[in-house]
């Protein structure tokens, strides 16, 4: 017999419990992503992140596209490596912006910072 997660929690409530932990385990907030020209994705919390080792703080991040479909463009996978925190959105977005143009060269050059 097979059995669904619809069979064990019909409502939902269990899966909510668990999403609730998991982000008051490693935090959570609001973000701002930006897809790179070679496939990463960069961002930012655009609010105070709530919860886990960051809480209270800001931070930026990368992620990289990982397994099949990575060096095409189609990838369904990304691996983070890059996350900081940081004191003020300010900071947290300069460093994001930083990590856009590194990943974006035609970007970088339109707007005229250094890649």
């Amino acid at each position: 017999m097979k059995v669904s997660w619809n069979d064990i929690d019909p409502t939902g409530e269990l899966a909510s419990i668990f999403a609730r932990m998991e982000g008051e385990r490693v935090g959570s907030a609001r973000q701002a992503l930006w897809g790179c020209e070679d496939g990463w994705t960069v961002g930012y919390t655009t609010e105070r992140i709530t919860g886990g080792p960051f809480a209270g703080a800001f931070a930026a991040m990368a992620y990289k596209p990982t397994g099949k479909g990575a060096r095409t463009g189609k990838a369904a996978s990304w691996v983070r490596v890059y996350y900081r925190r940081f004191a003020t959105r300010k900071a947290a977005r300069r460093r994001a912006e930083v990590l856009y143009y590194r990943h974006s060269p035609k970007a970088a050059r339109r707007h005229g910072a250094a890649a």
